[in-house]
């Protein structure tokens, strides 16, 4: 992600909140080190509201829920 984020220009970064071995957290956490102000966003069909609102105050901008 940080090779990726260093070669273009990014509108928006889109991550699951649970896969194995890079989740949403580590994600905002590259893109914050990046120094890019590139929004966030959050998909998950498993995140609950603590999570959400503990993702936000991470530096994710929004969060979208998946219907199951």
């Amino acid at each position: 992600m940080t090779a990726a984020l260093a070669s273009g220009d990014w509108d928006v970064v889109l991550t699951d909140f649970t896969p194995p071995q890079f989740n949403a957290p580590a994600a905002i956490a590259v893109v914050q080190a990046s120094g890019h102000d590139i929004p966030s966003i959050i998909i998950s069909g498993t995140i609950d509201e603590e999570q959400a609102v503990g993702s936000l105050r991470a530096g994710a901008h929004d969060f979208v829920t998946k219907k199951r």
